[in-house]
């Protein structure tokens, strides 16, 4: 077992002879070195969504068509989220590309350009989306049942956004740089301060008056403020290399806009796909009914809390190929990402037993409703099942867009989410009469598609001969 191990997660294993341009480092300083980006970031979206569960357990108490009024919300906020996120991606690579060049300046002039760009975009979204809310909910499914409890917190989640965004775009500069462990302090001191005042505000402890979604939607404002204050401290301190009161770099230049473009626009555009897509398959689910849809919010929710969790190891895996790349060592961008893989494996068997031996207890600490739980502890299989591959899809994912090669991934993303899931889903649902169970088919169906697409594409090196 010992010997097995060895080759399966040996300095051979990572790479031949003949693949290296210089000397590698040791195999175990190979995996400290992701372990030390990627813990922190993986800790941190796996936290937050953790934070997400036990946000939503609290709601539970308040009924079904609480919870459903909390999930209905989630993809027209995700979607409000897909520009900055991907801006913030442009950042990672170029920041990281900069890094390894020993350029600082330029990459200070991406961060402080890009925030600007940010915090327009927030301000203009997110106006238009609370005027036009009602109808953004009718168009996610929302029933009428909970649409006033809808409202109420899509008001709160949507002005949110617009702090979520300005932090995201610094931790993309943050992560870049190799600081994953300030983007880690500033969600863990959000989502505690989220988890906190939801604790005293929907049901009113300590002397705090009962608020319900009210205290919900408000303790979710606050939790995103904290967050961006602590992303800019984070940028005061004094041995990072990126300041933002310096003068130099603030004024919007064309060559570096298009740098942005070129790397970002590709980002949006995959992220646009995947959240049309995810639009478009929340919203035939919705059509199974509000006990149906609570479930799916449920389980949805605990699939999300490993999904952020490599999402993590994903933006680590961009960080250290931009930063390789940069120094001319495309090889040692290989053998990272190979090691994030090994890495990611281990973890995955961890969480294919925790949903799946734990489904049932998982489900209970929601849900009451017996019919609940039995459906939901059944898609948990799905759940677990998947872990396995989409640690290698995001992994891998995040390697190329590190690179620059954003375009790949968003075609890609364009046929998986955007059209095969959605035709799947309807298809497995509705003609094949599978129901809710049909969705969670076409999810794992989309993830092992995806994995694929994004395996072959990495070990063809093409990405490798891109220029930022």
């Amino acid at each position: 077992m010992i010997r097995l191990g060895k080759r399966f997660f040996g300095g051979q294993a990572l790479a031949r002879e003949e693949e290296l341009l210089g000397d590698m480092p040791p195999t175990r300083e190979i995996y400290r070195g992701f372990a030390r980006l990627a813990w922190p970031a993986a800790m941190e979206g796996m936290f937050a969504m953790l934070v997400a569960a036990i946000n939503l357990v609290m709601v539970g108490d308040l009924g079904t068509d609480a919870v459903a009024a909390v999930g209905i919300i989630t993809q027209p906020k995700m979607i409000l989220l897909c520009f900055c996120r991907a801006l913030a991606v442009a950042v990672t690579a170029i920041v990281a590309r900069r890094k390894g060049e020993g350029n600082l300046s330029e990459a200070e002039a991406c961060l402080k350009q890009s925030l600007c760009i940010a915090a327009l975009f927030s301000v203009l979204a997110c106006a238009a989306s609370v005027w036009k809310l009602p109808e953004i909910l009718r168009l996610a499914g929302a029933k009428q049942e909970y649409m006033q409890m809808a409202e109420v917190y899509g008001f709160f989640t949507i002005a949110s956004v617009g702090l979520t965004n300005l932090a995201t775009t610094i931790n993309g500069a943050l992560t870049g740089i190799g600081n994953t462990k300030a983007m880690m302090r500033a969600n863990l001191a959000g989502n505690l301060i989220n988890m906190a005042l939801n604790y005293l505000l929907i049901h009113g402890k300590c002397g705090f008056p009962a608020l319900g979604l009210w205290g919900a939607g408000l303790a979710t404002l606050l939790g995103a403020g904290v967050s961006l204050l602590v992303s800019l401290l984070a940028l005061f301190e004094r041995d990072c290399p990126l300041r933002l009161f310096r003068r130099r770099g603030w004024r919007m230049q064309r060559r570096m806009l298009r740098q942005i473009l070129q790397t970002g626009g590709s980002a949006f555009l995959e992220q646009i796909c995947e959240r049309t897509g995810m639009f478009l398959y929340s919203r035939m689910v919705a059509e199974f009914g509000t006990t149906d849809y609570a479930t799916h919010c449920i389980c949805m929710n605990l699939c999300d809390i490993y999904y952020c969790f490599c999402d993590g190891m994903s933006r680590a895996s961009t960080a250290i190929t931009g930063q390789k790349l940069g120094a001319g060592r495309k090889d040692l961008a290989v053998v990272y990402a190979r090691a994030g893989r090994r890495m990611g494996l281990v973890l995955d068997s961890i969480a294919f037993s925790l949903y799946f031996f734990g489904r049932y207890a998982w489900m209970r600490a929601y849900a009451k409703e017996a019919e609940v739980i039995l459906v939901g502890a059944n898609l948990l299989i799905v759940v677990a099942v998947v872990c396995f591959i989409q640690t290698q899809s995001m992994i891998y994912a995040g390697a190329l867009r590190g690179a620059g090669d954003t375009k790949y991934v968003a075609a890609y993303s364009l046929w998986d989410i955007a059209i095969l899931r959605p035709i799947l889903t309807y298809v497995l649902c509705f003609p094949l009469g599978l129901g809710i169970y049909g969705a969670w088919i076409a999810l794992f169906l989309d993830q092992l598609t995806r994995a694929v697409m994004a395996t072959r594409r990495f070990r063809s090196m093409r990405w490798a001969e891109i220029r930022i």
